[in-house]
């Protein structure tokens, strides 16, 4: 199986320390945006601050940009080395999930440190697109690249390699000795080349939803959707409730795709045509968009039978419940051009056909053609969005002394379990949990990950009793008779 990353990340990161030389970042401290201060002034100690950096660390005399930082203080304090946390996406602000480190508990015998990254949140220069409520398609991409270029920023200087040494430069300019790593999906890539890099620095990291960097996500898309898929299958034959109402809701999804793939299906809502409709790669679409929420799941068996019987009104259900908690997000919550800056470089290695084939063998043929529409739409983003792609194939093989904690969903297609025992593979102290569960994102659905990173936290070398975890079920799926009309 070919093995791809962005870019030859161990010559670029060794070659670090002499690039280092040419230019002396510094922190300011700065008062806090009021609108985070006034959240948790009440809460816990805190403080915020600018870490300068060049953009381009090739020419340090030219643009220079600022790294939004806030540090959150523990609640109890002991010593113990602070948790260093590291968004996803690629171009989710760490900064916007305050209340959710406040909440989860895992501020009580440590700082935890939230650093928006490049390009990202409240970071300057932001490469937020609002043009992106503005016009259709390909247009806004092509439209805020350009008014980005006319502000002067090299959006081919906002990849992964450059936030890995936006990090390392962190760590020596904080004076930060040691640190505990979070690197949630596209976060946890960039803890492994953070780790991989500076070892001596990172006490423990926690993986959640490991995406290691010699992986695709949306070249392995048909066959991680697959293994989704026969999980909820196999769930919902082992509950008893659920197998009676929907007893071959595998061939009911096959049956659906194909059939709605031979007479698309007219939406209707509440008792009217909304005017739109439905084909069988929609539907595969639409299905394994909802696979990763964990907040879906109790509902897919009754919305895949639904479906098969022409009745839609659970669709609209669904889909909202899934999009409710990011109806009224700030602009600062994701940069939609951080996410084309760090995720194109490797994404148009998609239009490698060879690649395609080999990795989804033995997946659905009709299925990997309605998923492999996603990765061709991406090739076509990014070549609106104009950076450079990955200049050649690598990986990033090694062994870590860094002690790790890997959570998985059971359902995750983004970032799927084998991907961490692969991972775990390259570790010399590493413990894996797969939750029955939940999907993408198991620290903030599962209450249960927080008392195992909490437990972990205090002592990485040692493995995680983690008697919360033996109690998890597959998810309670919704199977009342009404579920399906």
């Amino acid at each position: 199986m070919p093995r791809r990353i962005i870019l030859i990340c161990l010559f670029f990161l060794a070659a670090y320390s002499a690039a280092a030389q040419d230019y002396h970042p510094s922190f300011d401290p700065a008062d806090c945006p009021e609108s985070i201060a006034e959240r948790i002034a009440s809460r816990v100690d805190f403080n915020c601050g600018w870490l300068r950096l060049p953009e381009d660390r090739a020419d340090p005399a030219g643009s220079w940009i600022d790294l939004f930082i806030i540090r959150l203080g523990a609640r109890d304090f002991v010593e113990s080395p602070p948790l260093l946390v590291l968004a996803g996406g690629p171009g989710d602000a760490a900064s916007a999930d305050i209340d959710f480190w406040l909440e989860s508990g895992l501020h009580t015998e440590r700082d935890i440190i939230l650093v928006d990254q490049r390009g990202t949140g409240r970071s300057r220069p932001s490469l937020h697109c609002p043009e992106a409520s503005e016009t259709e398609d390909k247009v806004w991409i092509a439209a805020c690249r350009e008014r980005l270029t006319r502000q002067g920023i090299d959006v081919s200087n906002y990849h992964a390699v450059s936030t890995v040494r936006d990090l390392q430069d962190l760590l020596l300019t904080l004076d930060l000795e040691h640190v505990h790593l979070y690197g949630s999906s596209y976060g946890s890539r960039l803890a492994l080349l953070l780790a991989n890099s500076a070892p001596e620095s990172i006490r423990s990291m926690t993986l959640d939803g490991a995406y290691p960097p010699s992986r695709l996500d949306l070249a392995e898309l048909p066959m991680n959707v697959e293994r989704s898929l026969e999980r909820l299958f196999l769930d919902c034959a082992g509950d008893t409730a659920c197998h009676r109402l929907f007893p071959d809701l595998r061939q009911q999804f096959y049956r659906a795709f194909m059939e709605l793939n031979e007479s698309p299906a007219e939406l209707y809502h509440l008792g009217e045509s909304t005017g739109g409709t439905m084909d069988g790669d929609t539907f595969a679409l639409m299905i394994s968009a909802f696979l990763r929420h964990s907040i879906a799941l109790p509902f897919l068996p009754a919305l895949i039978a639904s479906i098969e019987q022409g009745q839609h009104g659970l669709i609209f259900w669904v889909y909202g419940l899934v999009m409710a908690p990011y109806w009224g997000e700030n602009d600062y919550a994701h940069s939609e051009g951080a996410y084309f800056s760090v995720r194109c470089p490797e994404d148009q290695l998609l239009s490698d056909s060879e690649l395609w084939s080999q990795l989804n063998a033995g997946t659905s043929p009709a299925l990997a053609d309605a998923l492999r529409l996603v990765g061709e739409e991406q090739v076509a983003n990014c070549a609106a969005w104009n950076v450079p792609p990955a200049s050649a194939p690598a990986t990033l093989d090694f062994i870590s002394d860094v002690p790790a904690l890997l959570l998985s969903g059971a359902y995750d297609s983004a970032t799927p379990p084998h991907w961490a025992e692969s991972v775990a593979e390259r570790l010399n102290s590493g413990w894996h949990f797969v939750f029955p569960n939940v999907s993408h994102g198991v620290l903030e659905d599962e209450p249960c990950a927080a008392a195992i990173m909490r437990e972990f936290l205090d002592n990485p070398r040692g493995a995680p009793k983690a008697p919360c975890f033996d109690a998890l079920d597959p998810p309670e799926f919704i199977t009342d008779e009404s579920a399906a009309e």
